[in-house]
């Protein structure tokens, strides 16, 4: 060293320094007592130590995530080998020294024949005509399961009114034609329920009964509580018996999206309106119209213009009340004994535009104009 010059710049041998600058060392290092650590700051998302070149083959151990990930490159390609982690490692291959194809690895590290796995473990499971198989030692069992308690309730029962409180639940009956309250002559029930035994005046829960009727009447199905009576029967519909109940295509019934009726449709019923029609934006024309043979040719309805009206199609003609009750045809008001007489706006009372009280006042004036040349002439009318 020259006189004066600082050791600040160089490497020490027995204390620990810092290196802020990147170190090549082109011979190896070696670490007697002791280790090679790295340290990151806060600002750094990876940290690690790589050995080998960087441009041809090295292998990198580096932490990101609180992962640690081994990374191995050859010849420019780099793979990742293996992740270390606090739940455990992870890699594409677990191979043990010595093992082969025929052995398996065990979790403390041992090593099993084949034939010692397929001995002591099921296999293979499956199925064999109505059973479910499982396979272990290269045999082959079947799946049993023992009898349920109350297996024979799964066998009909004969039952004389399925109205009965006595049925059990999740239970199955037959009737014949002398059973009452069924949905047909003869038929076999299913009823299930919440509880053991559905007996009036417990605690609230749903019964319910399934019934198929033998003699060709399809499914029926009803409900009830605990404390109340039973439904009526409703048919369950299914594709034998939609057409005859509902139709082909709902064609026995009128779409709520427009259609159209070859039949007369009768409303009866006491309370009003029977028929209602309303529009969806307020003071919007509502009405209905009357066609013949096609051709459109009277409406009623309503609008801003004529009211409540009778419309005439074909001479394009309106016959209404406006809403100021005010009875009107094309417009024009209505002459009627409600509203006939002085200041009606009508001149159904006036004579060629006269009323009679003008009329009177015109026929004294010229009367008394009349008088006076008779006058002057020495003759007189009395009266005037």
């Amino acid at each position: 060293l020259r006189q004066h010059q600082s050791l600040a710049d160089y490497v020490t041998l027995a204390t620990r320094q810092e290196i802020s600058g990147e170190k090549i060392f082109t011979n190896s290092v070696y670490v007697t007592n002791g280790r090679i650590s790295g340290e990151i700051s806060s600002a750094y998302t990876k940290h690690g130590i790589r050995l080998g070149i960087s441009s041809r083959d090295y292998c990198d151990f580096l932490e990101y995530g609180a992962v640690w990930n081994f990374y191995k490159s050859r010849s420019g390609t780099e793979t990742l080998v293996a992740k270390i982690s606090e739940a455990g490692m992870s890699a594409k291959a677990f191979i043990k020294d010595g093992g082969t194809a025929a052995q398996f690895l065990m979790a403390d590290g041992s090593v099993k024949a084949l034939t010692d796995i397929t001995s002591a473990y099921v296999t293979a499971l499956g199925s064999s005509g109505n059973y479910l198989t499982w396979t272990k030692n290269g045999a082959t069992n079947n799946v049993t399961v023992p009898y349920a308690t109350n297996t024979s309730n799964i066998f009909p029962q004969s039952a004389a009114d399925l109205n009965a409180t006595t049925l059990n639940r999740n239970s199955i009956y037959s009737w014949a034609n002398t059973a009452t309250n069924t949905p047909g002559t003869y038929g076999v029930l299913f009823q299930w329920s919440n509880i053991s035994a559905p007996v009036s005046g417990t605690n609230s829960h749903w019964i319910t009964q399934l019934a198929s009727v033998t003699d060709g009447g399809g499914l029926w199905v009803r409900t009830r509580t605990n404390t109340s009576d039973w439904r009526p029967w409703e048919r369950i519909l299914t594709t034998s018996n939609f057409n005859s109940l509902i139709g082909s295509n709902l064609t026995a019934y009128v779409r709520k999206a427009g259609d159209t009726m070859t039949g007369m449709l009768n409303i009866k019923m006491d309370t009003q309106p029977c028929l209602k029609l309303d529009s969806i934006t307020a003071n919007k024309e509502v009405c209905m119209y009357v066609y013949s043979g096609g051709v459109a040719k009277t409406a009623v309805g309503w609008n801003n213009v004529h009211g409540s009206y009778i419309y005439n199609s074909p001479s394009n003609r309106y016959l209404g009340i406006k809403d100021n009750g005010t009875p009107h045809f094309q417009g024009n008001t209505i002459w009627h004994a409600g509203n006939d007489g002085s200041r009606s706006g009508l001149d159904a009372d006036l004579l060629d535009g006269y009323h009679k009280s003008d009329i009177y006042d015109n026929v004294t004036a010229k009367l008394s104009s009349l008088n006076d040349v008779l006058n002057s002439n020495g003759i007189r009318i009395y009266g005037f």
